[in-house]
């Protein structure tokens, strides 16, 4: 495992650096050296291939290529330069790709003290060659030192540690050179590949030293924000600390847990098999799945053999087999989570751990192991009772097998152990509603906050709680219950995205496609969003969806929400709702006018001023050029015209220029493209237009 280099689109260490002989070549993001395809080594020549020769052909040449370099070597020795120069560039001409033409020419430059040709030429020599070592890298970096060439040099230290990644001393040069040239993130990753790769005991380092290293490059990119290399700095000194002996087990956990939060299932599974001891996959052979590798990874990975059993000390830590559990049964590797959970179930509960056996259980109902999940939280409520989630994910398994009595007792002792388990009163409900006591059903539900759910309530009860909460004038739950009733109807608009972006245009609707996608942007990444598809996905995989609302209700459902949002001035989520409901298939339809007359002042109020002008120039657009009905002309320039007070950008105003251009017997467009030309600073252009609308006011007077 190993640390990117460079991630950064537009490092700095990126640059072009044309040669004295006329080649480009191009320092990349990770430091390396790119020479475009199409340019030769050696601009005078031609370069020729010998892969398509025969082989004693290929003997030939090569034996040619031999005596030319003999020949050259010969030349040079007897002062004569300009002749050997000649030799090694037909060299060259014949084999572009022989490192050693390059080479000697380096030292004949070198000879006659022309550092940057001979430094030129000998990077050639080191780009051509696949098999330069990392000395002859770190030669050329010194001398790119020397001509004072950083880029290059920081580009050939950065080869050579990647040749002999336990030198320490390339990496030592590579970090002077950064930090020559301020390149602090690049110092902090090349300290962190050096704290992974280099050899202490070779160098003399002590762990103090690694340790220390590691430290100063966390501290870095935890004050930049880099979680990715902040974790990756937390794995290397676990690395250290196991191959020095020393105590790692809290790093593990820390680690181990940052992977499981961040839903890195696969990372995390390679993570407790690499590190942890006293456990063995073992397949139907009796060999070992995996093996552990000098850097605590394990190959293969994935799995190319299916296991079959475990094999575990009891020394093996319980929260690392909660968390293998999590792993298998989220990547799908069901059999082996059901083998740890049945070793898992033997063991006395750990309470210390007691949110990861919790979330094995979560995962069991998510992947529809009902039985398997009855089976575990018995065990798990036979030793620690007094847990409300389990009791709560109980009556979860005992509702999806049906067993209906034993899903409400296990949901009332949810409600004993926690009262506002919200999720339980849901359930409840939906039980009492299925066995038709709506009364019951609803009185389960009341005066509690239904924000924290994790999934819906039946559709039936939340229209009966609308009127309930509007006649309480309980407005916060009034808000929230409508919420839950568009949720399903809204979700689908996210499972259907990509048509949704490239519909046709419907007839009642003017929302084209431009529009869609800009409704599509704004709401992307929104709380309101976030809500719709939690819900909605949790809803889903329940399957329990049911959805009795016409295209009308939806569509009073939904002004109903924007009522409310406008009363507590709510104009952000107000503005999402109503881009839900303009991309929807249905709600357009009904009352498309409204609809656009909302977003309008929606956008406005919500400061999507871009959003605001796009929707009325499209109603102009759709007046002048389409319906040629301009009785509410009038309406929509002063409309706009509010908007461009708030926000201009260069597409607005050459549209208000293109509009005059085509339309200059209309004093609105001229005046909003006199407007806009004294925004930006055309004044003569604002003047003209001004005065021909003051002749044409007094042409009419």
């Amino acid at each position: 495992m190993e640390i990117e280099d460079s991630n950064e689109p537009h490092s700095t260490l990126q640059c072009r650096r044309q040669l004295s002989n006329g080649i480009v070549l191009q320092i990349d993001n990770d430091g390396g050296f790119i020479c475009p395809s199409k340019q030769t080594f050696e601009p005078i020549f031609a370069p020729s291939s010998n892969n398509n020769r025969p082989s004693s052909s290929r003997r030939n040449h090569n034996l040619t290529i031999d005596n030319l370099l003999g020949q050259a070597v010969i030349v040079a020795a007897r002062g004569d330069t300009t002749n050997a120069i000649q030799i090694l560039h037909e060299v060259i001409r014949q084999d572009p790709r022989k490192a050693d033409g390059y080479l000697q020419l380096a030292e004949v430059y070198e000879d006659q003290d022309d550092i940057i040709k001979s430094f030129e030429y000998r990077l050639l020599g080191c780009l051509v060659s696949p098999k330069t070592s990392a000395n002859e890298w770190d030669i050329t970096g010194d001398l790119a030192l020397a001509v004072d060439r950083l880029e290059d040099a920081a580009a050939c230290f950065t080869k050579a540690s990647r040749v002999d990644r336990k030198n320490w001393t390339y990496y030592e040069k590579r970090i002077k050179v950064y930090e020559r040239l301020g390149m602090i993130t690049e110092v902090m990753k090349t300290k962190l590949m050096a704290a992974q790769f280099v050899d202490c005991e070779k160098e003399n380092f002590d762990f103090e030293w690694l340790q220390q290293l590691i430290t100063e490059t966390s501290n870095h990119f935890y004050d930049h924000a880099d979680a990715g290399r902040m974790l990756y700095a937390l794995r290397i000194i676990v690395q250290r600390s196991k191959q020095y002996g020393k105590e790692y087990g809290s790093q593990l956990e820390a680690l181990t847990n940052s992977y499981l939060e961040s839903q890195d299932y696969h990372r995390t599974v390679q993570c407790i098999l690499g590190f942890c001891e006293g456990i063995r996959a073992i397949d139907d052979k009796g060999n070992t799945v995996y093996e552990v590798l000098e850097d605590y990874s394990i190959k293969p990975y994935p799995f190319a053999a299916q296991i079959i059993q475990f094999e575990m000390s009891d020394t093996f830590p319980t929260s690392m087999i909660c968390r293998l559990i999590v792993c298998f049964l989220s990547i799908d590797m069901v059999f082996p989570a059901k083998l740890l959970i049945d070793v898992l179930l033997i063991r006395p509960v750990d309470t210390t751990v007691i949110d990861s056996y919790i979330l094995i259980a979560e995962s069991l109902l998510h992947k529809n192991a009902d039985e398997e999940g009855l089976t575990y939280t018995h065990k798990l409520l036979s030793e620690a009772p007094n847990l409300a989630a389990v009791w709560f994910l109980q009556g979860c398994f005992h509702h999806n097998l049906k067993n209906l009595d034993d899903s409400l007792f296990s949901y009332y002792k949810t409600l004993e152990l926690q009262d506002d388990h919200i999720d339980a009163r849901i359930n409840i409900s939906s039980i009492l509603q299925f066995r038709g006591d709506l009364k019951a059903a609803l009185d389960i539900l009341h005066d509690y906050n239904l924000d924290k759910c994790t999934h819906l309530p039946d559709e039936r009860l939340l229209i009966q709680q609308v009127d309930i909460f509007k006649e309480q004038k309980n407005k916060k739950q009034y808000a929230c219950v409508i919420r839950m009733i568009l949720v399903p109807y809204f979700y689908e608009l996210l499972k259907q995205q990509e048509s949704i972006l490239i519909g046709q245009k419907r007839k009642k609707s003017q929302f084209c496609s431009s529009l869609r996608r800009l409704a599509y942007q704004k709401i992307d990444k929104s709380p309101f969003k976030a809500f719709v598809k939690r819900l909605g996905v949790a809803t889903e995989m329940s399957q329990n969806v049911f959805r009795s609302l016409t295209s009308r209700e939806l569509f009073d459902y939904t002004v109903k929400l924007v009522e409310a949002l406008w009363e507590e001035e709510n104009y952000t989520e107000m503005f999402h709702v109503l881009c839900f409901a303009a991309l929807h298939k249905q709600i357009p339809e009904i009352n498309f006018e409204a609809l656009e007359q909302l977003l309008i002042l929606s956008s406005s109020r919500s400061k999507n001023f871009d959003f605001a002008f796009e929707i009325i120039r499209s109603g102009i657009k759709q007046m002048v050029f389409y319906t040629k009905d301009l009785a509410k002309l009038p309406k929509a320039t002063l409309s706009i015209g509010f908007v461009v007070a708030q926000y201009q950008n260069d597409a607005i105003l050459k549209f208000f220029h293109r509009v005059a251009e085509l339309n200059p017997d209309n004093s609105n467009f001229v005046m909003l493209s006199a407007n806009a030309s004294l925004v930006t600073g055309y004044y003569k252009s604002a003047l003209c237009k001004y005065i021909f609308l003051s002749n044409l006011s007094f042409f009419f007077l």
